[in-house]
């Protein structure tokens, strides 16, 4: 299993963290990861200051930021 943490300087990070915050209304998106394996992204989110989870968006549903 090859998990990759996902810098602030990758290009496709605002895709990624727009699609936790719309998929699960979070305010905050920390710790993105991504899971070469599966093809999933992994984050802790949070709704204002409360820790929702640690949630997982794949791949194929994250969508271009306008």
């Amino acid at each position: 299993m090859a998990i990759k943490n996902v810098p602030s300087t990758d290009p496709d990070k605002a895709k990624v963290v727009k699609q936790f915050k719309d998929q699960y209304s979070a305010s905050k998106v920390t710790n993105v990861k991504y899971d070469t394996e599966k093809k999933i992204y992994t984050a802790n989110c949070f709704q204002k200051f409360n820790f929702i989870g640690n949630k997982s968006v794949e791949e194929n549903q994250i969508q271009e930021v306008a």
